[in-house]
């Protein structure tokens, strides 16, 4: 099974539907993470409220993308994008590359990205990425940012 395909990254890079607001929960936290990693950061407590408003403002006119209070797919893809290229990385892979210098290429894909922490140690989409879904203390992603790399 592709990585791309699996329940962990799926749940990290599709759309969870429209948000604005007044919503709470999972996606939004997921959302103000992308804000945090792009620069517009805003706490990350799962409460849509008026400072992921204006931090999303920001992020839409930086990327010059529309935003008119609500999150949709647009927004969703734009946040979310340097997960989706790490993960198309393989598509444009060198061909006929030795095995140690394709593991190289691959991380070098991952570094270029920047993953990091957001919301605490070991915690973020990026962790939850390398570490199947989950996240926290206990999760040393380094470990799992090798394997994911292997794995490509």
């Amino acid at each position: 099974m592709p990585l791309s395909d699996q329940s962990f990254v799926r749940r990290e890079l599709d759309f969870p539907g429209a948000l604005r607001q007044g919503a709470s929960g999972a996606a939004v936290k997921r959302v103000q993470e992308w804000l945090g990693y792009h620069g517009n950061g805003t706490p990350i407590d799962g409460k849509f409220g008026p400072g992921t408003d204006r931090a999303l403002q920001g992020f839409a006119a930086r990327k010059r993308i529309a935003y008119a209070g609500e999150v949709g797919p647009a927004q969703w893809a734009a946040l979310t994008e340097p997960l989706a290229r790490v993960l198309g990385a393989g598509a444009n892979a060198p061909a006929g590359k030795p095995y140690p210098q394709l593991v190289r290429w691959f991380a070098e894909q991952h570094l270029l990205a920047h993953p990091i922490e957001l919301g605490g140690a070991n915690r973020g989409p990026w962790v939850r990425f390398y570490m199947k879904g989950s996240e926290g203390e206990s999760m040393l992603w380094c470990a799992g940012f090798v394997s994911t790399v292997l794995r490509q």
